[in-house]
Order: C-alpha cells, then structure tokens, then sequence
C-alpha cells in the first residue's frame, strides 16, 4: 500500500504501536506486547506499507491514500506584488 503524508513535510518517519489501539493478533506480539511499526517518508510518499499499518495511519489521520492534496500542501508559495499593490500568492511546483 502507498501512503502520502498529510502534511507539507517531503521525508518523515512515522513510529506508530497500533496494538495499543486495537489489540489484535496483526499488532500484538507472541509476549502479548504491541509491536512497534515504523514508516518512512520520502518525498512524502512511503511504499509497501503493510495494509493492516496503512489503514490504522488513515484512520488516525496521519497519512492519506490520494497525493493530491499533498502536492498542493507541499508546494512553494510565491507572493507576488502588482503595481496597484495588491499581493498575489502562486503555488509553484518544487
């Protein structure tokens, strides 16, 4: 499953324990203890995440399945002044 971060951060790593959430088999280890997942970003994007791991980011609202919205998150803002001295703010591509 690929992810994309909801945020305009490009690398990231998430540490998450989704056991202590939801105590099932897929996050709990043989000793009853949560496992500890990690999910690295880079350029705001993490791929091969476990679907049990990426669903459990959705949910939380740590991480999202479209890109779209993260371009635009990610993107440079340029403000520009014009002669009647009003301020325009451009969202540029990196």
């Amino acid at each position: 499953m690929n992810l994309y971060l909801t945020t305009g951060k490009r690398d990231h790593l998430v540490i998450c324990q989704p056991g202590r959430d939801f105590p099932t088999s897929d996050f709990m280890g043989e000793n009853g203890e949560p496992l500890t997942f990690s999910v690295k970003f880079i350029d705001g994007k993490a791929s091969n995440v476990p679907s049990n791991v990426g669903e459990y980011l959705v949910d939380k609202g740590v991480a999202q399945r479209s890109p779209i919205m993260t371009d635009l998150a990610m993107a440079k803002r340029l403000e520009v002044h014009d002669e009647r001295v009003r301020t325009h703010i451009l969202l540029t591509s990196q």
